[in-house]
């Protein structure tokens, strides 16, 4: 060996001379001797040449051919570097060589075009040298092969000055196609040395093959002398056995010893590699500690939920490469975290023996310790978890950097671990999934570069070996998306999503404590039910609860526990509270801190409107904040809720590639659809009826704790939070300077609403602030505007409007007194407001004088104000002064002389208009004659004043006399329309005309005259064509003649737009007629058909539909798309259509409560799917493949998953749907099912029965008689069904209460169709009955029932519509044999007290 190994080195010293000489280029360069691998190579020229736009273009070509040329060098250089005695591979050498040549090109096509070729014919030379890596090569091999690469390199420093020369070359396969000799003659030295190098190996071969042929014929004669003797050895046979055996032993010792020795080395080989990574990575094992923690306290299942997102699953599949996954503080993120790990490692097992080059890799971010809040030492630990999972990686890092200080930033880190890995492609199958949990604990700086970085995965889509997972709290959510400079798909941690993960966590603690586990069943399940409906998503605030129960040894303690805040949880909000304080700048500290403060302290939930135009004040431009829906749904997403009426979450809108596509399917609809939100970010929610919470109780009794106040980060940062008393007293200013600031109000003009929440709330807000600890300016100013609002006419003007006679007690006298007595605050007041105050200081009562003394006024003097109301304010107020204020309304108390005592009270001039308004009263009142009596006075005054004829004639309708009222109006219908025809600008006449003759239209219905009460409504239709009122009269009318097309052409005729408005009177008509189960809909539909004019209506759905959809009326726009399918599905038969949007809004709104009014859309939407589903089931033939897919349908909508009782269980849900499933069951013969599917629903009519609200009770009965009818309990359905015609017809015979208490009732008369009708047929007839008498109701089908004339057409398979099927079952309501009075039902027979029957029916139904 050491005859060649000097001379080695010496020759490669020349070569790199020689390049310098030729290019003036030095080859020993440290940076160059570092490129070892062709990776290292391509990685150099991209970074040096990714400038020229001609590079970009050719380097995926160049970059194959380059490694083709040059893979054969990487392999062979250490061959050629003689062992140790240089310190880098010659293949160093060549690489840098190349890489300068490349670099010539400088962006020229045509150089990068001859570097191509000239890497092609030398890959030709450099193909073969590859095998050399595979065996041990002679000194003499060694020496050529040395020659050859220096060679190379010549030819290399050769092609670099004739391409810097302007030389373009151009090369063929072992051809040079060029005009430069040296080029050539190098290229010719390279094939000479090739082919010496190939007679070279040639000799070493043959040698090889002689010295081999001579043992082959040595151990041929050694066989032949052993065959002569082998009957020689025959007697000693055993003797040889012998010795082979002992043989063999030895042998077999020796081998043991080697492959002992060889493990031996290997470990050490692999312990010095483990060291390597070790030394340059510096991981730690918190990643590792932390996850088994969390996975060790994680109940089995918790998460899973997860699994099953749409997202998740594209995410693992490397749809994408990156993922965020949201939620607020104590959601359970670790958990769910713990369980992606888990689920992951579970599909790509990890250890280095495993085949698997997929690794899991993750890092668990906490801020109580610095060492777990850098991502510096994140990304390391990351890195070294994948070398112990993939050796390839494992190579690459220690190939990458010697030392710690190599990689001594995330950029440096990111750079050689991660995208120089991962996101290149290198031909290797190797991929990583990578999961970073609590980000928002890291340190912000580290924080932002990390990602800044990430983007580079967006850039590398399709080719990344990379998926990464962010877990952390809402705030980082548009941080995330600039960084990345794309929407980046998120998973929002919601209440929805973990209630039954919290609720499975809950059981399984009481399980495992000692003593929870002891107390009695009841209270196991009152804690049960307590904490998982007070948990409201947070894991945290139930395992806090838990400990604090676990220290009880009482019931009463236990319950006393459950009743308060759970220690800790002011910790984690101080902890959440100084995070907002470091990363807020500018005016959102501000901004936050108001919005806290409104939370904490309104007394109802304020609309996202409301908070917005409130910041508006708050501001000095008016502007406030800029899109605040989107900050309270990100980045303050730890504080707030926000409840939209259609019920969905952040989760639903920012990702709404996951709802189904919407409406009917084409593509106009869908143009129409919830697509309408152009942007992800933008949520597009209703500010008027979008409500703003805190997320969870604690955290409003965190801040109406008064010891709590507001945190800091520290000296400079801002405070952040809710001192309780200062910020009471701050909206007690606004809601009252509201009322007396001019400015303020009209500013906050532009949002109308804003004022509904100071009005309803300013006594609230002033009966829980305290003076005392209000500061000595804010006293003085909530004085100043209590002496406003309680003088000044102008300041009355904005809320006495709602006042009542409940505000005038002592209580209230007192809560105004304490302000205005304070001592030490009057001297700053203006001299008028402190003589008021002194001087109503011995009358306390007489503080409200001035405005009592208004709202007289506006009740005799006014013609808008509620006569009744300021009647009854008045009345108490005299009655405060008296010593003697009311404890009850005064409607059962005052008498007529009373009455007119208070108005005579003001001393206000008797005009015609003074005895209108109080004989207003006395007709509310229903003393008829005392109201007669004054308005005949005020004709007697003013005979034109009609408003005094319409008010008699209310009052005659309210006597029944409604000839006598007609007359009147007819007067009064004449007067008006002369005064229209001679001054048609004159205000409000053409409305009461309007009045008049919709009241004359209702008095003829009274009547039975209905060709004339159709002639008035449509007359009153062509005064006011938007009187909704009107409409519907004159379609029930015409429907019940027959005049479909005048229907029609009513319905055309409300096409033309409304001013200003941007949607036609035909669709402002539908919104206000949006349930598909009503008349209305009922009498649009049959119109349409019998006039072959349902394409038309279908169209005016749509319009409606897209329509509410822009103006954000999401309950409305979903209602209507009811009504559409019930068009596709009965009437047109369209099942497709009707079935694609009924699918849709079940699964757009499936988070929706059922008591909501979405919740109610989406009932009525799995109610029709079901009974598609069953009646499919039931029209194909019994167990087919399709019955049973039908069935499967039906019940996974009846029957929701419970992950809280395993993957397999369900649980019924009270949705209707489980009532059609109920009847599948039952018509199969399985009773224990179809019992478990009515039995909530008895139990629910029962509680609803059993309630204080006497107004749901008809619901509650008629639900229960449906839940008889499909159970085949004929006898309780017949007795419901039976009884409810009685009850209804004793509740229609009630006198009217003639009590309305506004001015409203001259023209509000009894709305009331005259034939009183409340159940109706839904067949081709559409009928309407009085009671269910012969009605025949479907057992299968939900609520559906058909007249005696209809159900035979059902039977015989005739029905024209699409509804009902002839292999259904029917319960025939049989007329009530004999009276059995209000409150008593005929059961079997007998007759049974309501009470009576309840208890009995819970006991057959075990509720």
């Amino acid at each position: 060996m050491s005859s060649h190994q000097p001379q080695i080195p010496i020759i490669y010293m020349a070569a790199i001379g020689r390049f310098e000489e030729i290019t003036g280029k030095n080859l020993n360069d440290p940076d160059l001797l570092r490129i070892t691998t062709v990776d290292d190579l391509i990685k150099e020229v991209d970074k040096r040449n990714t400038k020229f736009t001609s590079f970009r273009e050719k380097r995926h070509t160049l970059f194959d051919v380059l490694e083709g040329a040059m893979k054969p060098i990487e392999l062979v250089g250490n061959l050629a570097a003689g062992a140790a005695s240089m310190a880098f591979p010659p293949s160093s050498l060549v690489f840098g060589a190349a890489m300068y040549l490349i670099g010539a090109a400088k962006g020229t096509t045509a150089c990068y075009d001859s570097i191509q070729a000239l890497m092609v014919t030398l890959k030709d030379f450099t193909t073969r040298l590859s095998i050399y890596a595979r065996e041990e090569i002679s000194k003499e091999l060694s020496e050529k092969l040395t020659e050859v690469l220096a060679a190379l390199i010549e030819a290399f420093a050769l092609s670099r000055k004739a391409i810097k020369e302007g030389r373009m070359l151009k090369f063929a396969k072992n051809v040079l196609l060029g005009n430069d000799d040296r080029v050539t003659e190098a290229v010719g030295k390279l094939a000479n040395l090739t082919e010496s190098e190939d007679r070279l190996v040639g000799a070493d071969t043959l040698t090889e093959a002689k010295r081999t042929g001579r043992i082959v014929d040595g151990v041929s004669m050694t066989v032949r002398q052993t065959n002569v003797s082998v009957r020689e050895m025959g007697m000693t046979v055993s003797h040889v056995d012998i010795g082979v055996t002992e043989l063999n032993e030895k042998v077999t010792n020796i081998m043991l010893a080697m492959d002992e020795s060889k493990a031996v080395a290997k470990e050490e080989k692999d312990k010095k590699h483990q060291d390597n990574v070790k030394k340059v990575l510096q991981p730690s094992v918190r990643a590792q500690d932390w996850y088994d923690k969390i996975n060790k306290s994680r109940v089995p299942g918790t998460g899973d939920w997860v699994r099953d997102e749409g997202l998740f699953k594209s995410w693992v599949d490397k749809t994408f490469p990156v993922l965020w996954i949201s939620g607020t503080p104590g959601a359970g993120k670790s958990y769910l975290s713990s369980n992606i790990i888990t689920f992951l490692r579970e599909q790509h097992p990890q250890s280095i023996q495993h085949p698997s080059h997929t690794s899991v890799a993750y890092y668990f971010f906490k801020d109580d310790n610095p060492k777990t809040r850098s991502f510096s030492q994140a990304l390391r630990d990351i890195a070294y978890q994948i070398c112990q999972n993939d050796p390839v990686y494992a190579k690459h890092v220690t190939t990458q950097c010697d030392s710690p200080a190599e990689i001594d930033s995330i950029e440096s880190i990111w750079r050689c671990f991660f995208k120089g890995f991962f996101l290149q492609e290198n031909g290797l199958d190797s991929s990583a999934y990578i999961l970073f949990d609590g980000i928002d604990e890291a340190y912000d700086a580290e924080r932002q570069t990390f990602l800044q970085l990430i983007k580079d995965l967006n850039e590398g889509i399709g080719r990344s070996g990379m998926q990464l997972v962010m877990v952390g709290r809402p705030h980082l959510t548009d941080v995330i998306s600039d960084a990345y400079e794309a929407e980046v798909p998120t998973i929002h941690v919601t209440s929805v999503k973990n209630s039954d993960d919290i609720v499975h966590y809950i059981q399984n603690s009481i399980h495992k404590s000692a003593m929870l586990k002891r107390v009695p069943k009841e209270l196991r399940a009152e804690i049960v039910d307590k904490l998982s409906s007070g948990a409201q998503g947070m894991f945290l605030w139930v395992d806090l609860m838990l400990k604090e129960l676990m220290k009880k040894r009482t019931p009463a303690s236990l319950r006393k526990s459950l009743q308060e805040a759970p220690k800790g949880i002011s910790e984690m909000l101080r902890h959440v509270l100084e995070g907002f304080s470091l990363s807020l700048t500018d005016e959102d500290p501000g901004c936050l801190n108001e919005l806290l403060a409104w939370a904490t302290c309104a007394r109802s939930p304020l609309k996202l409107g409301e908070l917005d135009a409130l910041l508006k004040l708050r501001s000095e431009d008016g502007e406030g904040m800029f899109y605040l829906e989107g900050m309270l749904r990100k980045q303050y997403a730890s504080f707030f809720s926000l409840i939209r009426e259609d019920g969905l979450s952040t989760a639903d809108l920012q990702n709404p590639h996951e709802m189904p596509a919407d409406s009917d399917g084409d593509q106009e609809a869908e143009e129409e659809g919830l697509d309408d939100i152009e942007n992800t970010t933008d949520f597009h929610s209703n500010p008027s009826t979008t409500e703003v919470t805190l997320c969870h109780a604690s955290i409003g009794d965190f801040f109406r704790d008064q010891t709590k106040g507001k945190v800091s980060a520290g000296d400079g940062y801002p405070m952040i939070g809710v001192n309780f008393d200062e910020a009471e007293v701050s909206v007690l200013k606004t809601c009252l300077s509201l009322f007396c600031d001019e400015k303020l109000a009209e500013k906050a003009k532009v949002s109308p609403s804003l004022m509904r929440y100071p009005t309803n709330n300013w006594q609230h807000h002033l009966r829980t602030a305290d003076p005392a600890k209000a500061s000595p300016t804010d006293r003085r100013e909530i004085v100043g505007l209590l002496a406003s609002m309680f003088r000044s006419e102008l300041s009355m003007k904005s809320f006495a409007g709602n006042i009542t006679w409940a505000f005038f007690v002592e209580d209230n006298v007192k809560m105004i007194r304490r302000w205005l007595d304070y001592p030490d605050i009057q001297d700053d007041l203006s001299t008028e407001d402190r003589e008021w105050i002194r001087s109503t200081s011995e009358a306390p009562a007489d503080t409200f004088l001035p405005l009592v003394r208004y709202v007289a006024q506006r009740w005799l003097q006014d013609i808008w104000w509620s006569p009744t109301a300021c009647c009854w304010i008045v009345y108490a107020f005299i009655n405060l002064q008296k010593g003697a204020p009311l404890s009850e309304s005064p409607s059962g108390l005052i008498t007529a002389q009373e009455v007119l005592d208070v108005a005579e009270w003001a001393q206000f001039e008797k005009t015609a208009l003074w005895h209108r308004k109080l004989a207003i009263v006395f007709r509310d009142r229903a003393m008829y004659d005392d109201a007669l009596a004054h308005f005949a006075k005020a004709l007697e005054m003013d005979d034109t004043m009609s408003s005094a004829r319409a008010g008699m004639a209310v009052l005659y309708v309210l006597k029944d006399e409604y000839e006598e009222a007609i007359r009147l109006d007819k007067i009064n219908e004449e007067i008006l329309q002369k005064i229209l025809v001679a001054e048609p600008s004159r205000p409000q006449i053409k409305p009461e005309l309007h009045l008049v003759q919709e009241r004359l239209g209702r008095c003829h219905l009274f009547i039975r005259d209905k060709e004339a009460a159709l002639e008035r409504y449509l007359k009153a239709l062509s005064s006011n064509g938007r009187c909704e009122d009107c409409i519907c009269a004159c379609l029930v009318l015409l429907t019940k003649r027959e005049r479909h097309q005048d229907i029609v052409d009513i319905l055309k005729g409300m096409e033309d737009e409304i001013p200003g408005q941007g949607y036609s009177r035909l669709t402002e008509f539908l919104w206000q007629n949006i349930y598909a189960d009503a008349l209305i809909f009922t009498i649009l539909a049959h119109a349409s058909l019998e006039t072959k004019e349902l394409t038309f209506l279908i169209g005016a759905y749509r319009s409606a539909i897209a329509a509410a959809k822009k103006e954000l009326k999401m309950v409305i726009a979903s209602s209507l798309e009811l009504c559409l399918a019930r068009l596709y599905y009965i009437y047109g038969r369209d099942q497709e259509r009707a079935i694609h949007i009924w699918e849709k809004i079940t699964k757009t709104f499936s988070g929706s409560k059922l008591e909501t009014e979405m919740g109610y859309v989406k009932d009525y939407a799995s109610v029709c799917l079901a009974g598609h589903w069953l009646r499919m089931a039931l029209d194909t033939e019994k167990g087919s493949p399709l019955a049973q897919r039908c069935v499967d349908k039906l019940e996974r909508l009846a029957k929701p998953k419970m992950q809280t009782a395993g993957p397999s269980s369900a649980f019924i849900s009270t949705n209707t749907s489980s009532i059609i499933l109920g009847s599948w069951y039952h018509l199969n013969k399985q009773p224990e099912d179809a019992r478990a599917c009515f039995q909530p629903h008895i139990r629910e009519a029962l509680q609803m029965l059993s309630d204080d609200d006497p107004e749901n009770d008809g619901e509650g009965y008629f639900k229960l008689g449906l839940v008889f009818a499909a159970a085949g309990d004929d006898k309780n359905a017949i007795a419901i069904f039976q009884a409810l015609g009685v009850w209804d017809k004793a509740q229609l015979d009630e006198p009217p209460s003639g009590e309305n208490g506004a001015e409203a009732s001259d023209s509000d008369d009894p709305d009331s169709d005259s034939d009183d009708e409340s159940y109706d047929c839904d067949g081709p007839c559409h009928r309407t009955f009085r009671n269910l008498d012969s009605l025949a109701l479907c057992r299968y089908c939900h609520d559906t029932g058909f007249c005696a004339e209809c159900l035979p057409l059902v039977k015989a398979g005739r029905m024209p519509l699409n509804t009902c099927s002839p292999k259904h079952d029917w319960l025939v309501i049989p007329p009530l044999e004999r009276p059995v009075g209000v409150g008593n039902l005929l059961v079997d027979g007998q007759v049974v007290g309501l009470d009576d029957w309840k208890k009995s029916v819970k006991r057959e139904w075990g509720v």
